[in-house]
């Protein structure tokens, strides 16, 4: 738990930059309850290393993430799609368990970015579901 003074904070906020190759550095701050700070860096520092080392150097081409191949692929499937990223996602963690403690928690930093594109791609679905819904209203 982060502490201030010897005593503990019930809120704080958390401040990192990610580099993006189209905007420079974007500064990014957090506000969260104590009780979230280890899920919050975690999460950050898995778009820290998508951000600035193995997603940029392989996969960006100057790309925003959702018009990566980690979306566009999927996108490109259709419903069948959702099987890359979570092939993936099941892929590293079995190596994760093979590789040394550093090398293990960047598979899995990578496997939250699986996660995260998967869900983009069933929050775009279910945008698409509530237009088709109200085209049918109308």
């Amino acid at each position: 738990m982060p502490f201030v003074m010897n005593k503990p904070v019930e809120n704080i906020m958390y401040e990192t930059c990610i580099t993006d190759n189209t905007k420079g550095v974007v500064p990014i701050v957090v506000d969260v309850t104590d009780h979230y700070y280890e899920l919050v860096t975690t999460l950050l520092d898995a778009a820290k290393r998508a951000a600035n080392t193995k997603g940029i150097e392989r996969h960006a081409n100057g790309e925003y993430f959702f018009n990566q191949q980690i979306c566009e692929i999927p996108r490109l499937l259709g419903p069948l799609g959702h099987g890359g990223p979570r092939f993936q996602i099941i892929k590293k963690v079995i190596e994760a368990g093979r590789l040394p403690i550093d090398r293990a928690i960047a598979e899995l930093q990578d496997c939250i970015c699986y996660l995260a594109a998967d869900i983009i791609l069933l929050e775009e679905e279910k945008m698409e579901t509530k237009k088709e819904y109200v085209s049918e209203k109308e």
